[in-house]
């Protein structure tokens, strides 16, 4: 039964709760999301915050499927993610992000494969778009690129979506739809038909325009949303005329057409599919794209472009300045016509924007890469491409002729000074770089090859460290490959490895590209299943403990957690005293009260044995050794939670709160603990943290003291001091003020503290059992938190 608290109480508890919303909002946001097709508008494929996956815990004994999730068509599209996303009918969830050829978008439990919603983007009266002897997706197309999204867009951020359906009379349409994150719903007066024309005399122009059909393309390459804009480019159903190159923009709060061009507006082809890649951009807001077979004007201006606007078969960069679309640069190989007319177009893959490299002159050069089906390396520099040379590639920064073994369909990705390939029928192939121009070999190479179209790879990391490359093989049974970045001879796990077809997840995509984010990776087959692996026993938080002086009033012990995603959570709390081994008076009776969010007492309990669920902490092994002593056995779900340890009858001395998580994965989680006590004297606030599981856990501990004070806590400590040690009692880390060690990493995980003078330690922790202290600087006194967060 819910109480509602006394004043005094009530008082106690609305500091409490204050307290459990300040951690909740914070560590909702802690995780790493992929927003777009290959994580970033460079289109590295890179995800640099992954802090659970390495190479030494990722094998075939633990890690390896956890679950499918099973969709109502085929996926061509990127699985996406966001994390710690609060909402209508949503606690705190990691979601992602799938949609289907059928026309729908699920948002599922990225964590358990909950089915969280899903909504049908087909009208009444209409269906997908059938296929026919021109598609290459069968049997009906829907949703093809992958979506963007955008966390600040709307009340709860914004999925854009693009469709393609068919009515009853052989009408087509393509419409830009624009969803709620949390529910689905249609925003912005969404969804709008996308149409478009432009001045031009090429395929399908009518007076003087060219005329976009909806009939006649696939939106193939991800949508890609810049500076408020998102931007459509379209590929023709597979290679069928007529059909032209379109990039057509739209803001992204009104779903207003505001920017349109044509690429072959007087001639004909010139399809942006690069795969599934989606266009790059750089900090200037320039769309990089690199466009299939299509017209060239061999013929230039004064200016060096084609006489007639036309740039089939061209690595294009698109300005974006005064409100427009307009062709700032571009390059094409000399030999580009008679690359077009045998179909070795260069748009075969997508673009990749390298970082800024310095080059043996001390020139800071911006170079982007790609290749396509004639399998050479181009290196452009972006500012200033080379454009069409007709005696050779002389203009252009860098060729490598030979570095592929096949044609290339797969935009690369780029990780740590190395840049990866997966051409068709060859070896994966990383490539390093001196003095910002490419090596023409290969540093290493796996060992087994891809079939078509080869494999588009991923990276996940934790900064520079722990690089593991992610490839998805398209066979009858799809495999998910892991490497070691650093030496791709080195196959860290397939999912052909373990016994009795355990981890296999579906039939293969083309183009598809693993997504891998907190611990998991994602991969979507055409069979309308998405794979999801992670470690079978991963590293969590299982037990936070302090030990302090309960006091009256607000100077009682005060702890909390927070518990993300679906599910519940089983949990053991205990208020211990009389069995402590503690210098000073003890507290002899203790009484254990835990409260929701909203402040109202939800469990209490005098005396353990004589709680309802006394024999699950009996079962547990956690039953205190005094009678007087307290324990609470509780089911959650996810949420915030704040906990009490008071003396009973106002009595006061030495207590320890323990806060135990003590289900197992894959129920929901609990991302952060906590507790709160006074430091004084030789009084330290001292916490033990016990990390489980199979793998080390990124922990990031904060002792927290002057942010307290605009939480209503008027002694809080100024300046607390933080020490780490493990269980032999051996000082593993230390800090007084958190930009003094690790700002940057600590700043990286969303989680910094508010106060330069609060502590923070951010540890790769193995399994076992640590002690954290906190201290005030100089012997200063007050109230202080010790948080620990599993990141």
């Amino acid at each position: 039964m819910v109480h509602q608290l006394g004043y005094s109480l009530r008082i106690l508890a609305i500091n409490i709760v204050a307290i459990v919303l300040l951690v909740a909002s914070i560590s909702a946001f802690a995780g790493t999301d992929v927003l777009t097709w290959h994580n970033d508008l460079a289109r590295t494929g890179l995800n640099r915050r992954e802090w659970i996956l390495r190479p030494d815990n990722v094998n075939a004994t633990d890690f390896g499927k956890l679950f499918i999730s099973n969709v109502d068509g085929q996926i061509y599209s990127q699985p996406l993610i966001v994390t710690g996303i609060r909402g209508e009918g949503f606690n705190a969830y990691n979601v992602l992000y799938v949609a289907t050829e059928h026309d729908s978008i699920y948002a599922i439990d990225a964590d358990t494969g909950f089915l969280l919603w899903h909504v049908s983007l087909l009208p009444p009266g209409e269906t997908p778009a059938d296929t026919d002897e021109c598609d290459p997706i069968i049997p009906e197309v829907g949703v093809t690129a992958t979506p963007v999204i955008d966390r600040r867009s709307g009340p709860h951020g914004t999925i854009y979506v693009v469709t393609m359906s068919k009515n009853a009379a052989g009408i087509y349409f393509q419409r830009l739809h624009a969803l709620d994150l949390t529910t689905g719903t249609e925003e912005f007066g969404g969804p709008v038909d996308i149409v478009a024309t432009y001045p031009g005399t090429g395929d399908n122009s009518s007076n003087g325009n060219v005329v976009f059909d909806p009939s006649q393309y696939y939106e193939r390459a991800g949508l890609t949303l810049s500076n408020g804009l998102v931007y459509t480019t379209w590929a023709s159903r597979h290679d069928c005329r007529p059909y032209t190159s379109w990039v057509i923009g739209y803001d992204q709060h009104s779903l207003a057409q505001v920017r349109v061009i044509n690429l072959t507006h007087n001639g004909h082809q010139g399809a942006i599919w690069q795969s599934g890649g989606a266009p790059a951009v750089d900090s200037n807001g320039s769309l990089y794209a690199m466009l299939g077979n299509g017209t060239f004007e061999t013929t230039l201006d004064a200016n060096g472009f084609p006489n007639q606007g036309d740039f089939g078969n061209c690595f294009v960069k698109l300005s974006t300045a005064n409100n427009s679309l307009q062709v700032a640069d571009y390059w094409t190989m000399f030999n580009t016509v008679e690359e077009s007319n045998v179909d070795y177009d260069l748009g075969s893959a997508g673009p990749l924007l390298l970082p800024d490299m310095t080059d043996s002159n001390g020139i800071r050069r911006h170079l982007a890469v790609g290749s396509g089906k004639d399998a050479h390396i181009y290196i452009v520099d972006r500012d200033n491409m080379g454009k069409y040379n007709p005696n050779g590639n002389i203009t252009l920064y860098q060729e490598l002729s030979e570095s592929l073994g096949g044609f290339n369909f797969s935009t690369p990705a780029f990780f740590n000074g190395m840049l990866y390939f997966g051409p068709v029928r060859d070896v994966l192939r990383a490539f390093s770089f001196t003095n910002a121009r490419m090596n023409g070999n290969a540093v290493s190479r796996s060992a087994n090859t891809f079939p078509f179209p080869g494999t588009t790879p991923s990276i996940s990391a934790n900064g520079t460290a722990y690089g593991i490359l992610w490839a998805a093989e398209n066979a009858d049974n799809a495999v998910l490959h892991a490497y070691n970045a650093r030496d791709l001879s080195q196959e860290l796990y397939n999912s052909s490895q373990a016994p009795n077809s355990r981890d296999q997840f579906g039939s293969g995509t083309k183009f598809i590209t693993p997504t891998i984010a907190n611990g998991k990776v994602y991969v979507a087959t055409t069979g309308g299943t998405i794979g999801v692996f992670g470690l079978f026993n991963p590293p969590r938080l299982q037990k936070l403990s302090e030990l302090d002086y309960v006091g009256l009033g607000d100077n009682v012990l005060i702890g909390g957690f927070n518990v993300q995603g679906s599910g519940l959570k089983q949990v053991v709390l205990r208020a211990l005293g009389p069995s402590l081994q503690a210098n000073g008076a003890k507290l002899q009776n203790p009484v254990l009260e835990l409260y929701d969010k909203n402040g109202y007492l939800i469990a209490r309990n005098d005396d353990w044995a004589t709680d309802v669920n006394a024999g699950q902490v009996q079962a547990y092994g956690l039953a205190p050794s005094d009678t007087r002593e307290s324990a609470l056995a509780r089911i959650l779900p996810a949420d915030s939670y704040g906990v009490v340890v008071r003396g009973l009858n106002n009595t006061t001395g030495i207590g320890q709160l323990d806060i135990y998580d003590r289900s197992q994965p894959s129920t929901a989680t609990v991302a952060n603990m906590w507790a709160r006590g006074l430091v004084g004297g030789s009084n330290a606030v001292v916490g033990a943290v016990t990390v489980a599981g199979r793998a080390s856990q990124p922990v990031l501990l904060r002792a927290i003291g002057p942010d307290l004070i605009s939480q209503g806590v008027p002694f809080a400590l100024r300046n607390p001091t933080l020490e780490l040690y493990d269980s032999h009692g051996t000082l593993i880390a230390a800090n007084d003020n958190w930009k003094s060690n690790q700002q940057a990493q600590i700043q990286a995980t969303g989680l910094a503290p508010g106060d330069d003078r609060d502590a923070g330690i951010l540890l790769n922790l193995q399994p076992g059992n640590y002690f954290a202290v906190v201290r005030g600087a100089g012997g200063t006194i007050g109230i202080a938190r010790l948080e620990a967060y599993a990141l």
